[in-house]
Protein backbone atom coordinates (compact mmCIF):
# COMPACT_ATOMS: atom_id res chain seq x y z
CA UNK A 1 0.00 0.00 0.00
CA UNK A 2 2.86 2.37 0.96
CA UNK A 3 4.73 1.63 -2.26
CA UNK A 4 1.58 2.31 -4.33
CA UNK A 5 1.18 5.74 -2.69
CA UNK A 6 4.79 6.75 -3.45
CA UNK A 7 4.40 5.68 -7.07
CA UNK A 8 1.30 7.83 -7.46
CA UNK A 9 3.09 10.76 -5.85
CA UNK A 10 6.01 10.54 -8.29
CA UNK A 11 3.62 10.42 -11.26
CA UNK A 12 1.74 13.47 -10.00
CA UNK A 13 4.95 15.47 -9.60
CA UNK A 14 6.05 14.58 -13.10
CA UNK A 15 2.72 15.84 -14.39
CA UNK A 16 3.12 19.13 -12.43
CA UNK A 17 6.75 20.35 -12.66
CA UNK A 18 5.93 23.67 -10.95
CA UNK A 19 4.45 22.05 -7.88
CA UNK A 20 6.55 22.49 -4.67
CA UNK A 21 8.52 19.54 -3.43
CA UNK A 22 7.25 17.88 -0.30
CA UNK A 23 9.07 18.99 2.81
CA UNK A 24 10.41 16.77 5.55
CA UNK A 25 7.70 14.50 6.86
CA UNK A 26 5.36 15.10 3.92
CA UNK A 27 5.86 11.55 2.69
CA UNK A 28 3.98 9.90 5.46
CA UNK A 29 5.95 11.36 8.39
CA UNK A 30 9.08 9.26 7.82
CA UNK A 31 11.39 12.24 8.66
CA UNK A 32 13.83 11.59 5.76
CA UNK A 33 15.26 14.72 4.06
CA UNK A 34 14.97 14.61 0.29
CA UNK A 35 18.00 14.95 -1.99
CA UNK A 36 16.60 18.17 -3.45
CA UNK A 37 16.45 19.68 0.06
CA UNK A 38 20.12 18.78 0.72
CA UNK A 39 21.33 20.33 -2.49
CA UNK A 40 19.37 23.46 -1.75
CA UNK A 41 21.15 23.89 1.60
CA UNK A 42 24.60 23.40 0.04
CA UNK A 43 23.99 26.13 -2.53
CA UNK A 44 24.00 28.86 0.12
CA UNK A 45 20.41 29.97 -0.52
CA UNK A 46 19.67 29.85 3.19
CA UNK A 47 18.45 33.00 4.92
CA UNK A 48 21.31 32.74 7.58
CA UNK A 49 23.59 35.32 5.78
CA UNK A 50 26.44 32.85 5.11
CA UNK A 51 27.86 32.99 1.62
CA UNK A 52 29.83 30.38 -0.24
CA UNK A 53 33.24 31.65 0.88
CA UNK A 54 34.07 29.35 3.74
CA UNK A 55 31.88 31.05 6.33
CA UNK A 56 32.68 34.77 6.08
CA UNK A 57 29.68 36.89 6.93
CA UNK A 58 28.34 39.22 4.27
CA UNK A 59 29.95 42.61 4.70
CA UNK A 60 32.81 41.30 6.93
CA UNK A 61 36.54 41.77 6.20
CA UNK A 62 37.51 39.66 3.23
CA UNK A 63 41.00 38.46 3.96
CA UNK A 64 41.22 35.65 1.48
CA UNK A 65 42.95 33.56 4.14
CA UNK A 66 40.28 31.13 5.21
CA UNK A 67 38.27 33.63 7.21
CA UNK A 68 40.89 34.82 9.72
CA UNK A 69 39.86 38.44 9.18
CA UNK A 70 43.27 39.74 7.97
CA UNK A 71 44.10 40.43 4.34
CA UNK A 72 44.70 43.08 1.70
CA UNK A 73 41.38 44.76 2.52
CA UNK A 74 42.20 45.03 6.22
CA UNK A 75 42.60 48.61 7.38
CA UNK A 76 46.32 49.50 7.61
CA UNK A 77 47.47 46.55 5.47
CA UNK A 78 50.63 47.45 3.50
CA UNK A 79 51.33 50.69 5.34
CA UNK A 80 55.03 51.36 6.14
CA UNK A 81 56.36 50.63 9.61
CA UNK A 82 59.70 50.41 11.42
CA UNK A 83 62.85 51.19 9.41
CA UNK A 84 62.07 49.27 6.25
CA UNK A 85 58.93 47.26 6.93
CA UNK A 86 55.23 47.10 6.07
CA UNK A 87 52.12 46.04 7.95
CA UNK A 88 51.26 42.49 6.85
CA UNK A 89 49.31 39.49 8.13
CA UNK A 90 51.31 37.15 10.34
CA UNK A 91 50.82 33.41 10.81
CA UNK A 92 48.30 34.05 13.56
CA UNK A 93 46.12 35.99 11.14
CA UNK A 94 46.92 39.29 12.80
CA UNK A 95 48.16 42.54 11.29
CA UNK A 96 51.78 43.08 12.38
CA UNK A 97 54.91 44.95 11.28
CA UNK A 98 57.18 42.83 9.09
CA UNK A 99 60.47 44.76 9.16
CA UNK A 100 63.76 43.25 7.92
CA UNK A 101 65.65 46.33 9.17
CA UNK A 102 68.35 48.26 7.37
CA UNK A 103 71.26 46.51 5.68
CA UNK A 104 74.95 47.00 6.48
CA UNK A 105 74.95 50.19 4.38
CA UNK A 106 72.14 51.69 6.48
CA UNK A 107 69.68 51.43 3.59
CA UNK A 108 66.49 49.48 2.95
CA UNK A 109 66.78 46.58 0.54
CA UNK A 110 68.97 43.57 -0.11
CA UNK A 111 72.69 44.40 -0.20
CA UNK A 112 74.79 43.07 -3.07
CA UNK A 113 78.09 42.05 -1.41
CA UNK A 114 79.75 40.65 -4.52
CA UNK A 115 82.51 43.27 -4.10
CA UNK A 116 83.14 42.42 -0.45
CA UNK A 117 81.77 42.78 3.06
CA UNK A 118 81.44 46.33 4.39
CA UNK A 119 84.40 47.37 6.55
CA UNK A 120 86.75 44.59 5.46
CA UNK A 121 90.02 45.11 3.64
CA UNK A 122 90.15 44.87 -0.13
CA UNK A 123 92.86 45.16 -2.73
CA UNK A 124 96.22 46.33 -1.38
CA UNK A 125 95.05 49.01 1.03
CA UNK A 126 91.36 49.53 0.33
CA UNK A 127 88.33 49.21 2.57
CA UNK A 128 84.98 47.89 1.36
CA UNK A 129 82.37 50.66 1.42
CA UNK A 130 78.86 51.31 0.14
CA UNK A 131 77.60 52.31 -3.31
CA UNK A 132 74.41 52.47 -5.38
CA UNK A 133 72.41 54.15 -2.65
CA UNK A 134 73.38 51.53 -0.10
CA UNK A 135 72.38 48.53 -2.20
CA UNK A 136 75.87 47.41 -3.28
CA UNK A 137 79.45 47.39 -1.96
CA UNK A 138 82.61 48.69 -3.58
CA UNK A 139 86.34 48.77 -2.75
CA UNK A 140 87.23 52.32 -1.69
CA UNK A 141 90.46 54.15 -0.84
CA UNK A 142 92.71 51.72 -2.68
CA UNK A 143 96.36 52.85 -2.90
CA UNK A 144 99.83 51.24 -2.93
CA UNK A 145 101.25 50.09 0.44
CA UNK A 146 104.09 51.91 2.18
CA UNK A 147 107.68 50.65 2.14
CA UNK A 148 107.01 48.32 5.11
CA UNK A 149 103.91 46.84 3.52
CA UNK A 150 101.39 48.73 5.66
CA UNK A 151 98.74 51.13 4.48
CA UNK A 152 99.38 54.26 6.55
CA UNK A 153 101.91 57.02 6.02
CA UNK A 154 105.00 56.89 8.22
CA UNK A 155 105.29 59.53 10.95
CA UNK A 156 107.22 62.58 9.80
CA UNK A 157 110.98 62.20 9.95
CA UNK A 158 111.00 58.38 9.96
CA UNK A 159 112.25 56.06 7.25
CA UNK A 160 112.72 54.77 4.72
CA UNK A 161 113.45 51.25 6.02
CA UNK A 162 117.16 50.38 6.38
CA UNK A 163 118.25 54.01 6.04
CA UNK A 164 120.64 55.34 8.68
CA UNK A 165 119.25 57.14 11.73
CA UNK A 166 120.32 58.90 14.97
CA UNK A 167 122.92 61.55 15.51
CA UNK A 168 125.75 59.03 15.43
CA UNK A 169 124.21 57.29 12.39
CA UNK A 170 124.68 53.97 14.19
CA UNK A 171 121.02 53.00 13.86
CA UNK A 172 118.88 51.74 11.02
CA UNK A 173 115.18 52.31 10.54
CA UNK A 174 113.39 49.00 11.14
CA UNK A 175 109.77 48.24 10.37
CA UNK A 176 107.58 47.56 13.35
CA UNK A 177 105.17 44.63 13.20
CA UNK A 178 102.31 47.08 12.58
CA UNK A 179 104.06 47.87 9.25
CA UNK A 180 102.95 51.48 9.69
CA UNK A 181 105.79 52.79 11.88
CA UNK A 182 109.54 52.36 12.28
CA UNK A 183 112.05 52.24 15.11
CA UNK A 184 115.60 53.60 14.98
CA UNK A 185 117.26 50.35 15.99
CA UNK A 186 120.60 50.69 17.85
CA UNK A 187 120.72 54.42 17.26
CA UNK A 188 122.34 56.80 19.75
CA UNK A 189 123.39 60.38 20.29
CA UNK A 190 126.82 61.71 21.20
CA UNK A 191 126.08 62.70 24.81
CA UNK A 192 125.85 59.27 26.46
CA UNK A 193 127.46 58.51 29.82
CA UNK A 194 130.08 56.51 27.91
CA UNK A 195 131.04 59.43 25.65
CA UNK A 196 131.30 59.63 21.86
CA UNK A 197 129.26 57.16 19.74
CA UNK A 198 130.12 53.77 21.20
CA UNK A 199 127.32 51.60 22.54
CA UNK A 200 126.66 52.26 26.22
CA UNK A 201 124.95 49.20 27.76
CA UNK A 202 124.14 49.67 31.44
CA UNK A 203 122.33 46.44 32.40
CA UNK A 204 121.29 43.11 30.92
CA UNK A 205 118.78 40.51 32.12
CA UNK A 206 118.25 36.98 30.83
CA UNK A 207 114.48 36.51 30.86
CA UNK A 208 112.99 33.29 32.25
CA UNK A 209 110.07 31.40 30.75
CA UNK A 210 107.31 31.30 33.40
CA UNK A 211 104.54 30.10 31.07
CA UNK A 212 105.77 26.67 29.92
CA UNK A 213 106.60 27.88 26.45
CA UNK A 214 103.40 29.84 25.86
CA UNK A 215 104.57 33.48 25.84
CA UNK A 216 108.20 34.52 26.40
CA UNK A 217 110.76 31.83 25.70
CA UNK A 218 114.14 31.23 27.26
CA UNK A 219 116.91 32.99 25.35
CA UNK A 220 115.13 36.36 25.42
CA UNK A 221 117.42 39.07 26.78
CA UNK A 222 116.58 42.54 28.10
CA UNK A 223 119.14 45.29 27.48
CA UNK A 224 119.11 48.72 29.12
CA UNK A 225 121.40 51.25 27.47
CA UNK A 226 122.11 54.94 27.56
CA UNK A 227 121.53 56.31 24.07
CA UNK A 228 121.84 60.00 24.96
CA UNK A 229 119.38 62.65 23.89
CA UNK A 230 118.39 61.93 20.32
CA UNK A 231 115.35 62.88 18.26
CA UNK A 232 115.22 59.65 16.24
CA UNK A 233 115.45 57.62 19.45
CA UNK A 234 112.72 59.64 21.14
CA UNK A 235 114.95 60.49 24.12
CA UNK A 236 115.64 63.77 25.89
CA UNK A 237 118.37 65.15 28.20
CA UNK A 238 116.34 64.02 31.24
CA UNK A 239 115.45 60.60 29.82
CA UNK A 240 118.33 59.01 27.91
CA UNK A 241 117.85 55.30 28.70
CA UNK A 242 115.89 52.74 26.68
CA UNK A 243 115.13 49.07 27.27
CA UNK A 244 114.98 46.64 24.37
CA UNK A 245 114.59 42.87 24.12
CA UNK A 246 117.41 41.65 21.94
CA UNK A 247 116.70 38.96 21.02
CA UNK A 248 112.97 38.64 21.72
CA UNK A 249 111.83 35.02 21.38
CA UNK A 250 108.07 34.54 21.51
CA UNK A 251 105.95 31.47 22.07
CA UNK A 252 102.60 30.95 20.32
CA UNK A 253 100.83 33.17 22.87
CA UNK A 254 103.10 36.12 22.14
CA UNK A 255 100.58 37.37 19.59
CA UNK A 256 97.88 37.86 22.25
CA UNK A 257 99.84 39.91 24.79
CA UNK A 258 98.35 43.30 23.92
CA UNK A 259 97.82 44.12 27.61
CA UNK A 260 101.23 43.06 28.88
CA UNK A 261 103.31 45.68 30.73
CA UNK A 262 107.04 45.79 31.40
CA UNK A 263 108.03 46.65 34.99
CA UNK A 264 111.37 47.54 36.53
CA UNK A 265 111.32 46.58 40.21
CA UNK A 266 113.69 46.47 43.21
CA UNK A 267 112.26 43.01 44.05
CA UNK A 268 111.02 40.07 42.01
CA UNK A 269 107.42 41.35 42.28
CA UNK A 270 105.72 43.60 39.77
CA UNK A 271 103.42 44.96 42.49
CA UNK A 272 106.29 46.12 44.68
CA UNK A 273 105.38 49.64 45.88
CA UNK A 274 108.67 50.93 44.45
CA UNK A 275 108.31 49.23 41.06
CA UNK A 276 107.84 51.32 37.90
CA UNK A 277 105.71 50.41 34.89
CA UNK A 278 107.30 51.52 31.62
CA UNK A 279 104.99 53.80 29.63
CA UNK A 280 104.65 51.64 26.51
CA UNK A 281 102.73 48.37 26.29
CA UNK A 282 104.74 45.26 25.54
CA UNK A 283 102.85 45.01 22.26
CA UNK A 284 103.74 47.05 19.19
CA UNK A 285 102.92 50.74 18.97
CA UNK A 286 99.47 49.93 17.58
CA UNK A 287 97.36 48.44 20.38
CA UNK A 288 96.35 44.93 19.39
CA UNK A 289 99.64 44.02 17.71
CA UNK A 290 101.90 41.27 19.08
CA UNK A 291 105.25 41.79 20.76
CA UNK A 292 107.61 43.66 18.48
CA UNK A 293 111.26 42.63 18.04
CA UNK A 294 112.17 46.30 17.48
CA UNK A 295 110.12 47.60 20.42
CA UNK A 296 111.82 50.25 22.57
CA UNK A 297 110.77 51.16 26.12
CA UNK A 298 111.77 54.57 27.47
CA UNK A 299 112.99 54.95 31.06
CA UNK A 300 112.64 58.29 32.83
CA UNK A 301 113.52 57.34 36.43
CA UNK A 302 116.58 56.39 38.48
CA UNK A 303 117.83 52.87 37.77
CA UNK A 304 120.09 52.51 40.79
CA UNK A 305 117.49 50.69 42.94
CA UNK A 306 116.08 48.50 40.17
CA UNK A 307 117.00 44.80 40.21
CA UNK A 308 114.47 42.98 38.01
CA UNK A 309 112.75 43.23 34.63
CA UNK A 310 109.25 41.76 34.85
CA UNK A 311 106.66 41.22 32.11
CA UNK A 312 103.18 41.11 33.59
CA UNK A 313 100.04 40.37 31.55
CA UNK A 314 97.03 42.15 33.00
CA UNK A 315 94.49 40.08 31.06
CA UNK A 316 95.97 36.87 32.41
CA UNK A 317 96.81 38.44 35.79
CA UNK A 318 100.09 36.58 35.52
CA UNK A 319 103.82 37.29 35.40
CA UNK A 320 104.92 35.58 32.19
CA UNK A 321 108.63 36.37 32.35
CA UNK A 322 111.21 37.73 34.80
CA UNK A 323 114.92 38.44 34.65
CA UNK A 324 117.46 39.77 37.16
CA UNK A 325 119.36 42.88 36.10
CA UNK A 326 123.13 42.44 35.90
CA UNK A 327 125.31 45.58 35.63
CA UNK A 328 127.30 45.69 32.41
CA UNK A 329 131.05 46.17 32.26
CA UNK A 330 130.39 48.91 29.71
CA UNK A 331 130.93 51.47 31.13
Amino acid sequence: MRHSFLALLVLSLAACPECPSPGPGDAGGGGTTSSSSSSSGASGSSSSGVVGDGGVQDGGPSGGDGGTGCGPNTEGFGEPCGDCGAMLCNQQGELACADPGKNACDACGELDTSNGIVGRECGSCGIVGCADGGLATVCTGEHPPNACGGCLDFPDGKGPPDAGCSECNTGRWRCQVSLNDLSCWEGRGTDTSCGDCQRCIRYTADMSDLSQGAYILAGTRAIIEDVGADTDMGTSPTSTHVLTFDPLILGPGGAVMEGAIVFLSPSDRHDDPNAFALPEFFSAYDFGQPGDPVRQFHIDFDLDQMNYVIIYDGFLDQVVSRGELIPSSNP
